[in-house]
């Protein structure tokens, strides 16, 4: 009979889990937390090419995701200053030029 082997308790969840990630890495499959920290990676790369002065376009499209980040976190009931210090500080020092300011308003 096919599927995996009925067991229960905490040590048969490890040993299931165990395999499940033994089987992503064999195929070269992302993980969730893999696939985050590329966006952020892309996302941090994008704010410091946004500081440096390219478009007015890509200012206001940055603004906005800053916003909607913030706002989700308020929304989880986050400190909003602390939750904006740390998102700057997440995404790097670029963000933090004149241009963000006006990120809170």
């Amino acid at each position: 009979m096919g599927g995996r082997p009925t067991t229960t308790g905490t040590a048969a969840q490890r040993a299931r889990q165990a395999r499940y990630r033994a089987r992503l890495d064999a195929d070269m499959i992302p993980e969730a937390d893999d696939l985050d920290r590329a966006l952020l990676q892309s996302l941090h790369a994008y704010a410091a090419v946004v500081s440096r002065g390219r478009g007015k376009e890509d200012v206001v499209r940055m603004r906005g995701i800053m916003k909607d980040a913030l706002g989700r976190l308020d929304a989880d009931g986050y400190d909003r200053q602390q939750a904006k210090t740390r998102l700057v500080r997440r995404l790097g020092n670029p963000i933090q030029s004149r241009r963000y300011r006006a990120v809170d308003k």
